[in-house]
C-alpha cells in the first residue's frame, strides 16, 4: 500500500510538471475518437494468466486495474503460416493489420516492408514513445518502428528505431546501440543519437526523473518485478510510464505510447509460476498507470493486448489458495537465483541461495542437483520448475506460444463500440479508424528491409 500511495504521489508531480497540451485550433470535420493512445502489449498473457491476476488481487481485497476496463474481449491469434503464432509475426500483425510471415517484423510474404501504426501515427503528428523492460530490438513491441527478413539484425534494427523518429526509448539493450554503426564505421548509434539531440539515461532514477524534454533514450538493467530489491536505484515501470506520458502529453497533435511487458512471456517458457504471477502484477500496475492518465485526459484510449498466449498456462482453482500463500514468500526470479548461485556451487550455498535469496526451503537431494548443473538456461529452467512445484495451482504446460486465444482489454473513447470476438488483424485498422489515421494515404514505412 505504501509503495502505492507513493506512486500516486509521483504520478501527481510528474503529469502536472510538462503542462498540458495544446489545443486544436478550429473545427476538424469528422474528428476521431481519441487524440492520444496507450497500447500495452502483454506478450503471453492469456485468460488463465488473468485468472491468476484475480486471485491474487482477491487476497489484497481489490480488483486489478486491468478489470476496470470498459471493454473485455477476446482476440484470435494466428500468424500467416498457420494458428500457431511467434512473437515477431504476431507482434507485426497488430502493428500492421496484415498477417505476416513467422520469424519476420514487419513485411509480406515477399519481404517488402508493410506500414505500420507507429509510422501512421508520426505521419499524422503525433509524438511516440516505445517502453519496455526488455529489449528494444528483441520483441513484438520491435515490429511496429522496424522492419526485418533476418532473425538476429538487432543493430539493423536499432537504427531503425532511431531514423523513426521516436521521442522516447526506454529499454534493456544498450550494448546493441553501442555496437551499431553506420555504414562507413563512424560512430556508435548511441553516440550519433546524442548528436542528433537524445538525452541519454543509463539506469539512474534521478537522472530519468530529472529529463525535462524529449528525445531521450534510456537504458535500465532490472527486468523481473520480484527482483526490485536488486535495483534500489532504477525507477519502476509505473514510475517510468508517468515521467514518459508527462513528456508525451504536450504534443498539440496527440502521442502513441506502446508499453510491452516481455518478462511474462520469458517468465512462461521457463515454466516459472511465480514469475508469471509477479510479471502479471507489474503489468497490472503500469496499466493502471495509464488509467490514472486518461481519468485526466478523456481523449486518450487504452488497450491492452497479447500478441499470443505463452505456455498453455491452467490455473488449478482447488489450489490457489495454497499459491497466493506461498507466493508471498517468494522474493527472486529464477535468473537472478541463478547468477547468485554462481560458478561451481556447492551444496550449502545452493541451500542458503533458496533460503535467503529466493525465500522457500529446498531439500537437499534437490539442491545436490542443482550444484551439479553448470550456470546459465539449463539451471535457470531446474530452478523454476523447483519453485513452481513448490507453489502448486499453476501448470506451464509448454515452453512457446500455443494457439489459444487470449484477452484484450479497452478502455476511453469508443470503447464500447469494440466487439466481443475480434481476429488480431482487425487491430490496427480499428486504432487507425479511432486515431484518424486512416485519412492520411500513401504512408511509407520506416525505412527498407535490411
Amino acid at each position: 500500500m505504501a509503495r502505492r500511495v507513493f506512486l500516486w504521489v509521483i504520478a501527481a508531480a510528474l503529469l502536472g510538471a510538462a503542462g498540458s497540451a495544446g489545443e486544436e485550433q478550429g473545427p476538424a470535420p469528422e474528428p476521431p475518437a481519441a487524440k492520444n493512445l496507450i497500447l500495452y502489449l502483454a506478450t503471453g498473457m492469456g485468460q488463465h494468466h488473468y485468472r491468476l491476476l484475480e486471485t491474487l488481487c482477491e487476497q489484497e481485497e481489490r480488483t486489478p486495474a486491468l478489470a476496470q476496463c470498459a471493454k473485455r474481449l477476446k482476440m484470435e491469434t494466428s500468424i500467416l503460416d498457420g494458428p500457431v503464432p511467434d512473437t515477431p509475426a504476431a507482434g507485426s500483425t497488430l502493428a500492421t493489420g496484415q498477417k505476416c510471415p513467422a520469424g519476420r517484423l514487419s513485411v509480406s510474404p515477399q519481404g517488402e516492408p508493410l506500414p505500420t501504426l507507429l509510422e501512421e501515427a508520426r505521419q499524422s503528428g503525433c509524438a511516440l514513445g516505445l517502453v519496455t523492460l526488455g529489449d528494444l530490438t528483441d520483441g513484438a513491441i520491435t515490429a511496429f518502428a522496424a522492419h526485418s527478413s533476418e532473425p538476429d539484425d538487432f543493430e539493423a534494427r536499432a537504427r531503425q528505431l532511431f531514423e523513426a523518429g521516436i521521442e522516447v526509448l526506454v529499454g534493456k539493450d544498450r550494448e546493441v546501440f553501442e555496437r551499431a554503426s553506420d555504414a562507413t564505421g563512424g560512430p556508435c548509434l548511441l553516440t550519433e543519437m546524442q548528436e542528433a539531440g537524445y538525452t541519454l539515461v543509463k539506469g539512474s532514477r534521478g537522472d530519468f526523473l530529472r529529463v525535462m524534454k524529449t528525445p531521450m533514450v534510456a537504458f535500465f538493467e532490472h527486468t523481473f518485478r520480484a527482483d526490485r530489491r536488486a535495483f534500489p536505484n532504477e525507477s519502476e515501470l509505473p514510475q517510468i510510464l508517468y515521467k514518459v506520458l508527462s513528456l508525451l502529453k504536450g504534443n498539440p497533435g496527440g502521442f502513441l505510447l506502446i508499453v510491452e511487458t516481455p518478462a511474462l512471456d520469458a517468465c512462461c517458457r521457463i515454466g516459472d509460476s511465480a514469475g508469471v504471477a509477479s510479471e502479471m502484477l507489474q503489468l497490472d500496475e503500469a496499466v493502471e498507470a495509464g488509467l490514472r492518465f486518461a481519468g485526466q485526459s478523456p481523449e486518450t484510449l487504452v488497450v491492452v493486448v497479447s500478441p499470443h498466449e505463452t505456455g498453455n498456462l491452467l490455473t488449478v482453482e482447488r489450489e490457489l489458495p495454497r499459491f497466493v500463500e506461498r507466493f508471498s514468500a517468494i522474493r527472486s526470479s529464477s535468473v537472478r537465483a541463478d547468477r547468485e548461485i554462481g560458478e561451481s556451487a556447492s551444496l550449502a550455498r545452493v541451500l542458503k541461495i533458496f533460503q535467503e535469496v529466493v525465500g522457500m526451503p529446498l531439500e537437499q537431494p534437490q539442491a545436490h542437483r542443482l550444484s551439479q548443473l553448470a550456470p546459465g538456461p539449463e539451471r535457470v529452467r531446474a530452478i523454476a520448475k523447483l519453485i513452481t512445484r513448490h507453489l502448486g495451482g499453476v501448470l506451464i504446460i509448454q515452453d512457446c506460444p500455443s494457439a489459444r486465444s487470449v484477452r484484450c482489454f479497452v478502455h476511453g473513447p469508443g470503447a464500447e463500440d469494440w466487439p466481443e470476438v475480434m481476429d488480431n488483424s482487425e487491430l490496427a485498422p480499428r486504432l487507425r479508424r479511432q486515431l484518424g489515421l486512416d485519412r492520411h494515404e500513401d504512408i511509407p514505412s520506416n525505412s527498407s528491409v535490411r
